[in-house]
């Protein structure tokens, strides 16, 4: 991949175990859709991304004018980015496929550290760490903010999918907060005890599962070893990863299916670090540490492009004076889901078209040989060029 605004760069990768660990990390989450990871880093000032099933394509993104760049958050359509940039107390807009293209969102921001994006992607919030606050704006027009306040070193935050509580990792203040966003004065804690090994300065990073029923909460303490998740509606129920040799202290991305964690260690808020981890929930201790990266900090994934629904097919003859050509036509409708740009076409493994969502969503295959069968795959392609979930079918 090589876009305007961004350049090529080396990734090393490391493994914790056995140098087959890459390989053995893929078969776990074998099945699930490719997706783009992105990552700030906080020392380079630029952004680093990578697609989830081969970590040594590392690009950068240098383009922004970045200070600090901490978390970041991706629109439900996953064209557009929202960055907390740190130490220039604003927020970076900016389009995935042509960084080049950014908007610098000023307002009542101090020293911004998380973000996160109502499901509906019309408002954006952004947790203020210096001073205690949330200040909150709609995408359509950013300069309409409203600051929430009551919180104490504030620093992730996250947003159930049905896009009516937030999630907050309360920084200093040692807990997690939650809020409706309907009445974001009506906080409470969130009953979980912190266990042994998370260290003594509180939560950094937290997200919520897909489904809404899950919280996971990374620590902010640099001597801290584990990374912890729980059930909202049971939070006693506290379960810990030991990533070690790891020290998991910093933020953290999801998978959008929210099987695989992305973890900075011993980066961000505390020390100096080079490294990312990841792990599937499924089999924590495959895990794989990927190197390259410069106080990296915040880490998040792009949406997963969503299968072509409909497909259909069938075998038709053009009749000339003397002569007959085969051929075969490949029909569907678009899923109308987050981030699909394109459906890529393959005919027995082979590309054979490439179908913007913009045009008649057919392919005509011509020239085919009479008694043979051919296998089709329609595959879902977003803005990043990433292929996710397809659907196949076989003519005649």
């Amino acid at each position: 991949m090589n876009f305007k605004g961004m350049s090529m760069k080396s990734l090393r990768v490391l493994f914790f175990t056995t140098s087959a660990i890459s390989a053995t990390f893929l078969s776990q989450i074998e099945g699930t859709t490719t997706y783009t990871v992105y990552v700030s880093n906080t020392h380079t000032n630029d952004i680093t991304y990578f697609p989830s099933n081969d970590v040594t394509d590392l690009n950068l993104i240098t383009s922004l004018p970045l200070n600090s760049p901490f978390c970041m958050a991706i629109a439900p359509r996953g064209d557009i980015a929202y960055l907390a940039n740190e130490s220039n107390n604003n927020v970076i807009k900016f389009f995935l496929d042509n960084p080049s293209d950014y908007e610098i969102i000023t307002g009542s921001f101090s020293s911004p550290t998380g973000i996160a994006i109502t499901p509906d992607g019309t408002t954006a919030y952004v947790t203020n760490p210096a001073n205690g606050t949330i200040t909150s704006f709609p995408l359509s027009n950013p300069s309409d903010q409203t600051v929430i306040s009551g919180l104490i070193n504030p620093a992730g935050i996250t947003i159930s999918p049905n896009g009516q509580t937030a999630y907050v990792a309360n920084g200093t203040g040692d807990n997690i907060i939650s809020f409706p966003l309907a009445n974001p004065s009506d906080q409470s804690v969130v009953p979980v005890t912190f266990p042994s090994g998370f260290g003594t300065e509180g939560p950094a990073g937290i997200l919520i599962s897909p489904d809404g029923s899950t919280l996971f909460v990374s620590p902010n303490s640099c001597d801290a070893t584990v990374f912890i998740y729980f059930p909202i509606a049971n939070p006693s129920d506290v379960t810990t990863i030991t990533p070690s040799p790891y020290h998991p202290a910093g933020f953290f991305g999801l998978s959008p299916d929210g099987q695989t964690v992305y973890l900075g260690i011993g980066s961000g808020l505390c020390v100096v670090g080079e490294d990312i981890i990841r792990f599937p929930l499924n089999d924590p201790t495959l895990i794989e540490a990927i190197s390259g990266f410069s106080a990296p900090t915040g880490i998040v994934t792009s949406p997963s492009a969503l299968p072509p629904q409909n497909l259909s097919g069938k075998q038709k003859r053009n009749r000339f004076a003397f002569e007959s050509e085969l051929y075969n036509v490949l029909k569907w409708t678009d899923s109308f889901g987050i981030a699909t740009a394109a459906y890529n076409v393959y005919r027995d493994g082979t590309l054979i078209a490439t179908v913007p969502i913009t045009a008649s969503l057919r392919v005509e295959d011509h020239n085919r040989i009479p008694d043979v069968s051919y296998q089709y795959k329609v595959v879902s392609v977003n803005i990043q060029g990433i292929e996710g979930a397809f659907e196949t079918i076989t003519i005649p």
